[in-house]
């Protein structure tokens, strides 16, 4: 038998839901499981081991955890890493002040008897809420704060949108906030991101795009709760479309604006 391997394409990690001391500690990782062919591995029940190690990629492993996944029909994986199954360690009591920190996983198939390491990458940026907690305070650095369209619920205070880079099917696809906004290649891409609430309330937070018929794309958000709401946007472009501009959305319960970013969907020849 083969052995299988995790194909990460999101090296995104945030923290979630740390504003209140009796909120969980966890941090959001996602990644596709491929196979060695590079198929995609869908609907399949897997398990991930994780381990956060300190110092190297094979220093000391602080904490470990297991997860029980099944993979939607993408292959994509989502794990709330400190909330999985606990073999060793109290992931509330890792020291992130310490770093570096490298974040190994390992997955099995059912009838596989030992983990495969599929990954062991280092945590370049220390999940800053979680540092935040211990330290007191956090920055935001951003300059939406001060002036939300809606003065209840302000971005960077209550909540945080990461962006995730994903691949295309058949291209490369780049996503990022700001001027540049998000980025697509032609054919039928995808962007994902999560809204994650830093008030440990359900904030019930949506996005949405504007200014493609309903054919053109279709979005599949995950139910809001506690910790955020994770959102994904597929789009399908003509190749007769070299460039269309338009806005991505956050809006809160009552259908209100609360911010704006761009979107810009380019048309590129891969060929």
């Amino acid at each position: 038998m083969n052995t299988r391997k995790i194909l990460m394409l999101c090296a995104w990690l945030l923290a979630i839901g740390l504003t209140q001391a009796q909120t969980p500690q966890l941090i959001s990782y996602q990644a596709v499981a491929r196979d060695l062919t590079g198929k995609v591995l869908s609907e399949k029940p897997i398990s991930v081991q994780v381990e956060i190690l300190q110092g190297s990629n094979q220093g000391t492993a602080v904490y470990t955890e297991t997860h029980e996944l099944t993979t939607t029909k993408t292959g994509t994986i989502n794990l709330l890493i400190g909330g999985g199954n606990a073999q060793a360690g109290t992931f509330a009591e890792i020291d992130w002040s310490k770093a570096p920190y490298f974040l190994r996983l390992g997955m099995k198939q059912k009838k596989e008897t030992g983990y495969t390491e599929v990954s062991n990458t280092q945590m370049v940026s220390v999940p800053y809420a979680l540092y935040a907690e211990k330290a007191g305070s956090v920055d935001y650095g951003n300059s939406f704060e001060d002036n939300p369209s809606n003065n209840t619920i302000k971005y960077g205070r209550d909540f945080v949108i990461i962006p995730t880079d994903w691949e295309l099917y058949n291209g490369q696809f780049y996503a990022a906030f700001g001027e540049d906004g998000f980025h697509d290649t032609y054919g039928e891409g995808e962007f994902q991101f999560n809204i994650v609430y830093l008030t440990g309330t359900n904030l019930n937070l949506d996005a949405k795009i504007d200014g493609f018929p309903k054919y053109d794309y279709n979005d599949n958000h995950y139910q809001s709760t506690v910790l955020g709401r994770f959102c994904s946007f597929r789009i399908g472009i003509s190749e007769g479309k070299n460039k269309i501009e338009t806005t991505l959305t956050i809006v809160n319960e009552n259908d209100e604006t609360l911010i704006s970013f761009p979107v810009m969907i380019d048309y590129v020849d891969m060929k």
